[in-house]
């Protein structure tokens, strides 16, 4: 079964990593990636519609699938594999046909944000992924010291990425 997410900013005020935050849209339940400076200048730049210094690659991805008239259906994280690294896909729909193709992560997210289409995961996935890289508790109780630990990185910064 799958599951819609919602896509949120943070940054640790005291060494200055940036995150990407994935959060169930039907509860309260999130992780968080470790991402690059300019993934969250990218994000910012098409949250405020500021072009940034030069086009980048998830411009050109998601100019190219406008262009030819395809449609971006969903992004969606498969599964977490031992190593750690996520399988993740773009559907793609032109007409009836609709391809699905591999890609990273966080490209995926970025171009699924651009174009405003639907963050999914496999219900199994995200649970795993909470585990490892939740901001909450994981039995939803008062939070613990290593949980306020976890959300005091993101105080002041968390923020909404809305949909293109």
């Amino acid at each position: 079964m799958f599951i819609e997410l919602e896509a949120f900013t943070g940054i640790n005020l005291s060494n200055n990593l940036e995150f990407l935050i994935l959060q169930r849209k039907d509860s309260e339940k999130r992780f968080a990636l470790l991402v690059e400076h300019d993934v969250i200048c990218e994000i910012s730049a098409d949250k405020h519609k500021t072009p940034g210094p030069r086009p980048t690659a998830h411009q050109a991805w998601g100019d190219t699938i406008l262009s030819c008239g395809v449609i971006l259906e969903k992004f969606t994280i498969h599964q977490l594999d031992k190593d750690q690294s996520l399988q993740c896909s773009l559907d793609l729909k032109y007409g009836e046909r609709v391809w699905s193709v591999a890609c990273h992560p966080i490209d995926g997210i970025i171009v699924a944000l651009r174009l405003g289409s639907p963050i999914l995961c496999e219900e199994d996935t995200f649970e795993k992924l909470f585990q490892l890289f939740s901001l909450d508790s994981p039995d939803g109780s008062e939070e613990s010291d290593e949980v306020k630990k976890k959300l005091r990185i993101f105080e002041a910064t968390h923020q909404d990425i809305p949909k293109a």
